[in-house]
């Protein structure tokens, strides 16, 4: 079994295509596309599609790994940690300062 992060779209002769507006496609759509088609042709392989909607129903908690030794754990905890205090700095800035910056993050999105 092969998993993959992204979005899919039907094709008209029943076949899943690669979504080229799902984020994680949209990368590299090139590449995307090579491996979508290439699973798809080798029978040796499950293709499984995890879409956005199967992730965010499947959301750990933030401590989910805290007290881990697994090294991919402690890195997942580290950029989560890393992840929020760039958020709380990002909703703290006035109008000024997130246009300043160049920060697309909507007023909406404050403390």
């Amino acid at each position: 079994h092969i998993v993959v992060m992204g979005g899919a779209l039907l094709g008209d002769d029943g076949r899943v295509r690669m979504d080229p507006e799902a984020a994680n496609n949209a990368f590299d759509c090139t590449s995307a596309k090579f491996v979508y088609e290439t699973l798809q042709e080798d029978k040796r392989f499950e293709l499984i599609i995890l879409t956005r909607h199967a992730a965010t129903a499947c959301q750990l908690p933030r401590e989910a790994f805290d007290g881990s030794t697994h090294p991919i754990a402690q890195r997942l905890t580290t950029v989560v940690k890393l992840s929020l205090q760039k958020l709380w700095e990002r909703v703290h800035r006035s109008a000024i300062e997130r246009h300043m910056a160049g920060d697309p993050l909507p007023m909406r999105a404050n403390p």
